[in-house]
């Protein structure tokens, strides 16, 4: 873990897990997001918006349960069938 996270309280158990894997690049085709160039990720117009913190419904909460699910070692393959597929993250 990075020195200044050493001491990072976290509130349940999941943890980051280093090293990162590298960054992959997203083609051209792919449409991306305001804040994919931003240095710092912030979105513009996310800047605008209220920042209330989004409740959310039984079928959301149980969508994100089975994304969540997903295990990290499959990423690089998914990724590169999403890229090839014309798809996007």
């Amino acid at each position: 873990m990075p020195a200044n996270m050493r001491d990072y309280k976290f509130t349940g158990t999941m943890r980051p897990v280093y090293p990162l894997s590298e960054k992959r690049a997203i083609p051209d085709h792919i449409e991306k997001p305001d804040y994919a160039d931003h240095p710092q990720g912030w979105s513009q117009c996310e800047s605008v918006r209220e920042k209330a913190v989004k409740i959310l419904t039984k079928e959301e909460i149980e969508g994100m349960r089975k994304v969540c699910r997903v295990c990290p070692s499959p990423q690089k393959e998914v990724w590169e069938l999403m890229i090839a597929c014309k798809g996007g993250p």
